[in-house]
């Protein structure tokens, strides 16, 4: 598999109210889908967890991915959704992007980011994901 090679996305499950999307990689007969190698943690989420941001905000051809440390600044409820805050700005384009512990492994999910007037950079706790994944109301 060539890196200049594009695939297409089939959206399977969906939840508008925790604004996710579960999403499969759609490929031609006889094609690979790329790998992946992401794995969950099993480690509650504390103030101050030291965190990794990762994404692609603001993308254009060539750029890489984008790596951004941070800590948990904050774990709330919003809409009896479980999110939590990081102290690094989630910037446009870096939504949906994983955020993972120092251990390399998933914790949540960036959602949106704050302005100067007002909002957090919340991101979605992975026990939310996990709902998605688990529950058939949300097929599509």
């Amino acid at each position: 598999m060539g890196e200049d090679q594009t695939f297409g996305i089939k959206v399977e499950r969906i939840c508008k109210h925790r604004d996710v999307a579960v999403c499969s990689i759609v490929v031609d007969n006889g094609d690979t889908p790329p790998e992946t190698c992401i794995e969950k943690s099993e480690k509650s989420l504390d103030l101050q967890d030291v965190v990794k941001l990762l994404g692609f905000p603001a993308y254009a051809p060539g750029h890489s991915h984008y790596i951004a440390d941070s800590k948990i600044a904050r774990i709330y409820p919003a809409s009896a959704v479980k999110k939590f805050e990081i102290d690094h700005p989630i910037r446009e384009g870096n939504s949906g992007g994983p955020i993972i512990n120092t251990d390399s492994k998933v914790v949540g999910m960036a959602l949106e980011g704050a302005t100067k007037e007002s909002g957090h950079n919340g991101c979605l706790l992975l026990s939310e994901i996990e709902e998605v994944l688990n529950a058939s109301k949300y097929d599509t």
